[in-house]
């Protein structure tokens, strides 16, 4: 029984699942061996993450007291699409101590690239301070990453998919989020819920971001970010981002893409909002019009569907009805090989497609069809083995 009671014992003893130390009892972290990922955590060799179990054990050298100061400011890469299987998340860099205490030891402060993957079944609902796929993080870097899940609590006073606070100008640039965020805390304090960072404190960038669903807060709501929050001088800048099909929801203030502004004892905080556009009638909330430059479009539908012109060079137009209901998009959005054969888009066609697509229609949930049309041998507006079968034909007269 006191093999596994680490957690009753508490803080500074942790699990230990290694037979070979302390047979088995609980230990201090500092003699506990950390997981060996591939990559040495530099900017040249970062950790390479490939799976929800190395996603895990990222957050739980991150949250550690002792491990921090390596893997808290280590550089990080995705190099597979990830599951995280509906399993209640706690976030990487969750921020603070179990008795509500700030831990800056439980900080990320490092490099993640998404690599253009996906993490999907998100679900945080469990009881943090800073609700989202990372928690609390400080000059840190999160991009090329879309996720898809929820962000649900009754008790956290930040929530976004993405990040639940953002600061001393961190950044997270050409992130996606597609579900809802609900935060219902009944707190005094600020509440803030964004669909990629619920708040930034002085200072922070989020850019080339989008957000598809529903934001619901007790007080403030924001498509992209829930509060722009200056307890001294600052600037936050949302730039080239968009807001679509979801209700922003705030008590207190609620708009498309930032829900409120708040500068504390007259701190000099700037706020720029640039390029962006929103697909709902939310519009932008008195509080939010603090920010110096907000030119959001809040077009009618048919308008806004045409006005990626003037959106700017980060936007293209978006003729795909399976995407964003044909709103502009961004370009890292688009596969736009039309090359017959090609289902992954990658702008070929040869083996790399036969397997893509045999592996999709046994139901690995790990592939997905980027240019699913291109493989659409048999014209019927569907793919089948009898696809699979034509493409395997079409590569052998390739080869002979």
């Amino acid at each position: 029984a006191l093999k596994a009671c680490a957690d009753m014992i508490g803080s500074p003893y942790i699990q230990n699942n290694d037979s070979n130390i302390n047979n088995g009892y609980p230990v201090f972290e500092w003699q506990s061996k950390p997981y060996e990922f591939l990559g040495t955590g530099t900017a040249e060799d970062p950790y390479q993450i490939s799976s929800k179990a190395e996603l895990e054990q990222m957050r739980s050298l991150i949250n550690s007291d002792f491990f921090n100061k390596t893997y808290g400011h280590a550089y990080y890469v995705q190099t597979d699409d990830i599951d995280l299987k509906n399993d209640s998340w706690t976030p990487i860099g969750i921020g603070y101590d179990k008795d509500g205490e700030f831990n800056a030891n439980k900080v990320f402060y490092g490099t993640f690239n998404g690599n253009g993957k996906y993490i999907k079944n998100l679900n945080v609902d469990n009881t943090v301070i800073d609700a989202g796929l990372f928690g609390v993080v400080d000059s840190a870097k999160i991009s090329n990453l879309v996720v898809y899940g929820s962000v649900s609590s009754a008790s956290a006073l930040h929530g976004g998919a993405i990040v639940g606070k953002l600061t001393n100008n961190a950044t997270i640039d050409g992130c996606g989020f597609v579900g809802n965020v609900n935060l219902s805390s009944n707190s005094n304090e600020t509440i803030s819920a964004g669909g990629i960072a619920g708040i930034i404190t002085n200072g922070g960038t989020i850019t080339n971001c989008y957000h598809n669903g529903k934001i619901t807060s007790s007080k403030n709501a924001g498509g992209i970010l829930g509060t722009a929050e200056f307890t001294q001088a600052g600037t936050v800048t949302i730039e080239n981002c968009y807001q679509a099909n979801g209700t922003i929801t705030g008590n207190d203030d609620a708009s498309a893409i930032v829900g409120n502004c708040i500068y504390a004892n007259s701190a000099k905080g700037k706020v720029n909002i640039a390029n962006c556009y929103c697909t709902n009638d939310t519009g932008v909330s008195e509080s939010s019009k603090n920010a110096t430059s907000d030119n959001t479009l809040t077009l009618s539908k048919s308008l806004l569907k045409k006005a990626f012109e003037d959106l700017g060079n980060y936007y293209v137009e978006n003729t795909n009805t399976d995407l964003n209901d044909e709103y502009p998009v961004f370009k890292w959005q688009l596969f736009t090989s039309t090359l017959k054969g090609d289902v992954n888009g990658d702008g070929e066609f040869n083996v790399a497609d036969v397997v893509c697509l045999q592996r999709w229609l046994l139901a690995d949930k790990r592939i997905v069809l980027n240019c699913w049309k291109n493989g659409d041998l048999c014209s019927d507006n569907r793919i089948d083995v009898f696809d699979l079968c034509l493409m395997k034909g079409e590569l052998l007269k390739q080869k002979n």
